[in-house]
């Protein structure tokens, strides 16, 4: 579905791929009671996101001993 959406529009298949990527922790780590709890809120007609927030060891500004 998203390759087909993002032929048309690819900036919104962005919206759509960050919107996934800040529940799958939920989806595949997260427990019944947190599942329960906000996949629900993220679905239908909601008008919640989620973001993914990640970092990478080597990025940033280093820092001498």
């Amino acid at each position: 579905m998203l390759e087909e959406i993002a032929r048309v529009c690819a900036s919104t298949a962005l919206l759509l791929i960050a919107q996934t990527d800040g529940m799958l922790p939920i989806v595949h780590g997260g427990g019944a009671g947190l599942k329960k709890k906000f996949l629900p809120r993220l679905g239908g007609n909601s008008r919640l996101l989620t973001a993914l927030g990640a970092t990478e060891p080597s990025a940033g500004p280093t820092c001498s001993p």
